[in-house]
């Protein structure tokens, strides 16, 4: 692989992402926390009618850093908790991302 293979891979995989001034791993940590959060709600909620993939891009594009931090503390929270503890203990982290 020559340089100039090199950084045309990089070029592209900068333009994959939502930004190419944010971190990458910051990018791929909110996308696999957005797809955990909606896959719990969904299995949560019980219902077919729920779009766990139109979830995940609403909270995907949540990019700023402030959205990025309330993203990972609702994934902290719900991890490994019930859907009844969910939704009683972390109402507060995760608003806003899931309806």
């Amino acid at each position: 692989m020559t340089f100039k293979h090199f950084i045309s891979g990089a070029a592209l995989l900068c333009m994959s992402f939502a930004s190419c001034s944010e971190d990458p791993i910051t990018t791929i940590d909110r996308s696999s926390d957005c797809a955990d959060i909606c896959k719990q709600y969904k299995s949560c909620i019980g219902t077919d009618n729920y779009s766990e993939s139109d979830c995940a891009d609403r909270c995907t594009d949540m990019t700023s850093e402030d959205k990025t931090k309330r993203i990972d503390e609702c994934q902290d929270c719900i991890s490994g908790k019930s859907c009844v503890s969910s939704v009683f203990q972390c109402t507060d982290e995760c608003v806003g991302i899931v309806p």
